[in-house]
């Protein structure tokens, strides 16, 4: 703001230390001549500075961003719409999904008409298309469901109450003895596998036991599948097996079955 004539040098390497420069000179203006352009807020509700922390909230909403988190300084954008069917908050939109955050945030909402039996497995659902929703995850505290996102966009808080599925693939059982019908595995003949999945947040925890005691399954992420090879705890004749998944809001399906050797 001197009025003087500067010299400017600007380098830009990459990670193989390639080196860009580019040399020129510059004047500015005095700072009284000089006209600043406005900020393009366009609908935004509030000025984040990213070198401070930042609260945005109204009666229903409340959103978190640590300092650090944005790269920028942000005219956050914000809207809601009416409660979904069998939703329990409004959906807030919170500016949008291309806008990058560098750690978590903290999204709360304001539950709307939720029974007292459902808040343990009330959570933060995040819009992903027309009645769509994925888990983001949360619990439920004074009224509110609060949860961690590194991402921005539309939240409204769901309800799983739907216990894993679990199906049994590759066993097969067979008739033995006087018209008495005994478990037995064929086809292989040393495991027992079984396909297992979620509606909504996602499988927790599995636990697979024989006749009591504890067995080591094997998790296949890539077909969803348990697989149990029989060992010491399989013992001649019959054997009880069971079989507990339960899904990251608690709720858990429990299989059982008889294994006859």
């Amino acid at each position: 703001s001197d009025g003087k004539v500067h010299a400017v040098n600007i380098k830009l390497s990459d990670y193989q230390n390639n080196i860009t420069e580019v040399k020129f000179q510059a004047k500015c203006p005095a700072v009284s001549s000089y006209v600043f352009p406005p900020r393009e807020k366009r609908n935004a509700v509030a000025y984040l500075p990213c070198n401070q922390d930042n609260t945005f909230e109204t009666q229903d909403f409340r959103f978190y961003i640590p300092k650090g988190t944005l790269f920028d300084t942000l005219d956050l954008e914000y809207r809601k719409t009416n409660i979904p069917p069998d939703k329990y908050s409004p959906v807030h939109y919170v500016h949008n999904g291309s806008t990058p955050l560098n750690s978590n945030c903290v999204v709360s909402l304001k539950a709307e008409g939720l029974p007292t039996e459902y808040r343990s497995k009330a959570c933060i659902g995040k819009v992903a298309g027309k009645n769509q929703y994925s888990y983001i995850g949360g619990q439920y505290e004074n009224g509110w469901v609060t949860a961690l996102t590194r991402k921005f966009g539309a939240f409204v808080i769901v309800v799983d109450k739907t216990p894993p599925s679990v199906t049994e693939i590759g066993n097969s059982t067979r008739v033995r003895g006087k018209g008495k019908k005994k478990t037995v595995v064929s086809g292989g003949g040393n495991k027992l596998t079984f396909r297992i999945g979620d509606n909504f947040s996602g499988i927790g925890s599995y636990c697979g036991y024989m006749n009591g005691e504890w067995v080591l399954m094997e998790y296949d992420f890539k077909r969803y599948t348990l697989t149990y090879h029989f060992d010491s705890a399989m013992k001649p004749g019959r054997n009880k097996f069971e079989l507990f998944v339960t899904d990251k809001m608690g709720n858990t399906t429990t299989f059982s079955r008889e294994v006859v050797l």
